[in-house]
């Protein structure tokens, strides 16, 4: 398989990204303190259907960290998209990566043909007192006990456990949490999502939405499955049995099966509509 890599120099950052494959463009987003290689299992097995980007979102993995200025992931993503002269693609996108993409596709309707959701978080979704409190215990004792500790409790969360309990993949989680920088614990950061918040405006979406929520992941993500199902207009969501929060890497044949299937079950009906 051909692989074009590099730095994409937009928004007064640099974008690491990856690109395979031909035909529609489809882009992977990843989840928060993760990096592009999460979609390992999904990267080498589209490319046989279409043409795939994924890159490391600003702040993680290869990519810049940001600096003072504000800045929007949607926007990187828009500039990303230009400047490999992409005007359209579908959208798949894990935990934060989920968010960016639903803020993406009601910035910019056009640019997004399909979205695909993986155990998504939500911009303006207000979390349970309990998970805001495990988080505010993950920054607090980056602060104050250092951030490899802080890198140790997230993995150890159990929104994860039922990725733990694969040792293949538990190793790889473990490798790209390792090699986290552990900034936006240390530090202020000026990225903003979308206002009004997505929350506010999912009706709008019209783009072909899939949901795909693991049966054991947190009470929070499954309350955000169920309100995104019932939101976004005509959303076909699912319940995978047997993962959790990463279901890509947990079952990802499963997973890449049913996103095939859902592309080429819309890409019929364009067809036959014109």
């Amino acid at each position: 398989m051909e692989m074009r890599q590099g730095y994409a120099a937009v928004n007064g950052t640099q974008l690491y990204f990856q690109l395979a494959g031909s035909e529609h463009p489809m882009v992977f987003l990843h989840g928060f303190a993760g990096d592009s290689r999460l979609f390992d299992d999904q990267f080498k097995a589209f490319a046989q259907h279409s043409q795939v980007i994924r890159y490391d979102l600003r702040g993680f993995g290869k990519s810049d960290l940001p600096t003072s200025e504000p800045y929007c992931h949607y926007d990187d993503l828009k500039a990303l998209l230009q400047y490999l002269g992409i005007a359209r693609a579908d959208l798949v996108g894990q935990s934060m990566g989920g968010a960016i993409a639903i803020d993406f596709t009601l910035a910019y309707p056009d640019m997004t043909r399909a979205l695909i959701l993986l155990d998504s978080t939500l911009g303006g979704f207000e979390h349970s007192p309990e998970f805001q409190a495990w988080f505010a215990f993950l920054v607090s004792q980056a602060s104050e006990a250092g951030v490899e500790m802080a890198k140790a409790l997230l993995l150890d969360t159990p929104l994860l456990e039922s990725a733990r309990a694969n040792p293949d993949v538990a190793r790889r989680l473990g490798q790209v949490f390792s090699e986290y920088s552990g900034w936006h614990w240390i530090n202020e950061d000026p990225g903003a999502e979308l206002e009004p918040p997505a929350i506010q405006r999912l009706e709008q979406i019209r783009a072909p939405t899939l949901i795909i929520t693991g049966e054991h992941t947190g009470t929070d993500l499954r309350a955000i499955g169920d309100f995104l199902q019932a939101r976004i207009p005509n959303a076909h969501a699912i319940i995978l049995n047997g993962v959790g929060h990463v279901p890509n890497m947990e079952d990802p044949q499963t997973v890449n099966e049913i996103v095939l299937d859902f592309l080429a079950s819309f890409t019929r009906d364009e067809s036959q509509q014109r």
